[in-house]
């Protein structure tokens, strides 16, 4: 009788474990939260605020309602509205870098009339600095320092 216990209770414990590893392994993330970044990115995004060498400076900016879409088949296209109301909407193909830490795009990306110190912003490569279903962070470097957006998925109108 002691022996069945013992055959039970390794059956159920072997399932448990087997189970366990079988959804963990399913979550389809790396380690280091890499290997999802893509579908992460590929959203609407809807801009929350800006900053220059780490100093909030949403009010320095000249457009308005600024939105991003990364597409997963590999069309970035943002929008916004400039200082004289000129709605404005423009589209780039984009791809993440190997390590997945880089949005790089394929041309520049123009924003005009960008800020009161920036007249136009020149985007190529934006480095992720925070990711997750509801938050984008990048930055990039130029001659004026370091900016860096914050985003937050737009759900209600997002297509993924």
């Amino acid at each position: 009788m002691k022996n069945k216990k013992w055959i039970t209770h390794l059956k159920v414990t072997s399932f448990s474990l087997v189970l366990i590893l079988f959804l963990s392994g399913c979550s389809g993330n790396e380690p280091d939260g890499t290997k999802n970044r893509y579908n992460l990115v590929t959203r609407d995004w809807v801009f929350e605020s800006y900053f220059i060498n780490g100093n909030e400076a949403s009010d320095h900016l000249l457009i308005s309602n600024i939105f991003e879409e990364y597409r997963r088949d590999g069309v970035y296209q943002y929008s916004y509205v400039s200082a004289s109301g000129k709605a404005t909407t423009n589209s780039n193909p984009w791809m993440l870098s190997d390590d997945e830490k880089i949005v790089m795009l394929n041309d520049f990306v123009p924003v005009a009339g960008f800020s009161k110190e920036i007249e136009t912003l020149r985007l190529t490569e934006l480095l992720i600095v925070k990711l997750s279903n509801d938050l984008l962070w990048y930055s990039f470097e130029d001659s004026v320092g370091i900016h860096e957006f914050h985003y937050v998925a737009a759900f209600e109108n997002s297509k993924y």
